[in-house]
């Protein structure tokens, strides 16, 4: 009988390894299946860029799932890459087969994709397209600010009939929660070093301080002062009258706006494809030549690679700051894993770091400014590109760069801390749910959601928060190479534009991600000689199965639930065991306690 179970057991296992081969196999012929080879190029084609689509600095990351149905479907998913963008922009200033480009708008603004930043990078390349003698044509059926700062530095803005264009500045909408909270019995009691960390106002108070109306009053009139300096002088509108413009008349009709010299033309798409049409040469009646941008980057990206063994690496870091892994966001393991993976490659002369992020964990930050300095002492050059925003903990991971590039509108410092200790007891009380606790010494529960900490641990707490400022104050003091005063003077936890972070000494130098890269192979001596290496590449469906099988033997730290999130599921499992108590008598031997110890 113990021979049977072993045969039986061993050939189940065959089976089950046997029926896992050709289910992989399966699902790599299916994806093999999916993919198909590079679109053709038409002759005198114009380029669609299509600007509902968000666009990100990072490769779009797909679940597993999503790849599969994506595959099934034949959808894809809706997000551009920044750098595939301004590529594809750059390779059709010399590509003889495309005529023009047109945008369509509206713009996509999703978290943090499609930023001010971003789009100041676009509005470079758009001019650089442009004096290769082609033409930019934007069509959409409304402006706003974003909208209108990119398709200023086109040759001709188009409205449609029924559109407008609506210029009525810049504005900071912020949410207050405290008297809700109030209301349904939860409080948050605040630790922070800072006076300008307004992350917590929203907990606390019912309108903005004065310090944190100060500090984001000041950012959107640095924002405001770029994009009204840029547009005046992109559309030949002098900057006092397009000042007074945005002053009297917020919303233009398509007619005033062309009267204005706000727009170029009015016209229904029907009208403009006629345009397009006669400037394509087109003999299809209904259509004008062109392809999308998608396709146009399948077509021209096996064109990009050079022959030199010699590169830098570039990384990008966007999204909240995590612990553990995390694709979507910036999981600490996973990007100190890729930083790791750049500094044991003898081949990555230098390294760029993309950071497009507010921050997030500050031990999650210091795990991944850990792996930074490592790469510098290794004797290669590391240097941050900043996006649309770079603040906190993505300053933190920045700091000890050999370099600091940014946007003038790039959004960065909030240099401080804070935390937060939030209670439901009363809202628990309210719904006759009470918590007691045993307890072997007078902390044990200090990270309870079901009580508000004591004059003594906050004291404690705030102590903890502060000495993680004085951290922070001190890694940028180091890295920035100015005194600790200094920088306590303008951290604080206060915003800054790009441009004032370069007059305080926080930024190294205004420019995009290319001049990031640049600066980092004048560094690494390589000249012209080098290839850029993107580890973070949108993968077919194939290597994304590959990565989840992988991923089920990976045994490194996954993103830790936040102590709502056990307190909800604490709560949850307690209220499923009554579900499954279902003895007909009523009677049941089981541990009478959830026992979980912490």
């Amino acid at each position: 009988m113990k021979d049977f179970l072993k045969s039986f057991l061993a050939s189940l296992l065959a089976m089950s390894v046997v029926a896992g081969g050709v289910f992989l196999i399966f699902f790599i012929f299916l994806a093999a299946a999916t993919q198909e080879s590079a679109p053709d190029v038409p002759e005198k084609a114009v380029l669609v860029i299509n600007l509902s689509r968000p666009i990100s600095d990072k490769p779009p990351i797909e679940d597993p799932e999503q790849a599969l149905q994506d595959a099934l479907t034949g959808s894809q998913t809706e997000r551009v890459m920044l750098r595939s963008l301004v590529q594809s922009i750059r390779h059709a200033a010399e590509d003889d087969r495309i005529q023009a480009i047109l945008l369509r708008g509206p713009l996509a603004q999703e978290g943090y994709s499609s930023g001010w930043a971003a789009l100041l990078e676009l509005r470079q390349e758009l001019a650089h397209f442009r004096e290769s003698g082609k033409q930019v044509f934007s069509y959409s059926l409304g402006y706003s600010e974003p909208d209108y700062y990119l398709a200023s530095a086109t040759d001709s803005i188009i409205l449609h009939p029924m559109g407008a264009v609506e210029l009525n500045g810049l504005a900071s909408e912020q949410l207050f929660f405290a008297n809700a909270l109030e209301k349904y019995g939860v409080e948050v009691q605040v630790l922070r070093v800072g006076k300008f960390k307004a992350a917590v106002e929203p907990f606390l108070l019912d309108k903005m301080s004065l310090e944190n109306r100060e500090q984001i009053a000041k950012l959107l009139g640095d924002l405001l002062h770029e994009f009204e300096a840029t547009v005046s002088e992109a559309r030949g509108i002098p900057l006092q009258k397009l000042q007074a413009l945005m002053r009297e008349n917020a919303l233009f009709k398509a007619q005033e706006a062309m009267d204005c010299g706000l727009a170029d033309r009015v016209a229904p798409f029907d009208e403009v494809r006629t345009t397009l049409q006669e400037l394509t040469d087109s003999e299809d009646e209904k259509d004008f030549a062109k392809i999308g941008l998608s396709d146009y980057w399948e077509a021209i990206r096996g064109r990009r690679a050079g022959s030199s063994r010699d590169r830098i690496a570039v990384i990008y870091a966007e999204g909240e700051i995590v612990g553990g892994n995390s694709k979507t966001q910036i999981g600490a393991d996973t990007l100190a894993r890729l930083l790791k993976r750049a500094r044991q490659d003898d081949d990555v002369k230098a390294v760029v770091m993309r950071v497009n992020s507010p921050g997030g964990s500050a031990v999650a930050s210091e795990i991944i400014q850990k792996e930074t300095r490592l790469i510098q002492e290794e004797g290669k050059p590391f240097v941050v590109s900043m996006g649309t925003v770079a603040a906190s903990g993505g300053y933190w991971i920045s700091t000890y760069a050999d370099e600091i590039v940014a946007q003038p509108n790039t959004i960065t410092g909030s240099i401080g801390v804070f935390g937060l200790a939030p209670s439901v007891q009363r809202l628990a009380n309210d719904f006759g749910v009470t918590v007691d606790t045993v307890k072997t010494h007078p902390f044990a529960d200090i990270a309870s959601l079901f009580r508000s900490r004591s004059g003594e641990e906050l004291d404690m707490l705030q102590e903890f928060t502060k000495q993680v400022y004085e951290q922070f104050l001190a890694k940028v003091a180091e890295g920035r190479n100015m005194t600790v005063e200094a920088v306590d003077e303008i951290a604080q936890g206060r915003v800054w534009s790009g441009i004032e972070a370069k007059n305080l000494g926080l930024v190294d130098s205004l420019g995009s991600l290319d001049d990031a890269v640049a600066s980092a192979a004048r560094r690494a001596e390589l000249g012209d000689d080098y290839r850029l290496l993107f580890y973070q590449q949108k993968k077919d469906l194939a290597e994304t199965i590959l990565e989840m099988i992988n991923d089920q033997n990976d045994v490194s730290a996954r993103i830790a639930p936040s102590p709502l999130d056990q307190a909800i599921g604490k709560a949850a499992r307690q209220l499923r065991r009554l579900r499954l108590l279902n003895d007909p008598l009523g009677v049941y031997a089981r541990m009478d306690v959830d026992l979980t110890i912490r």
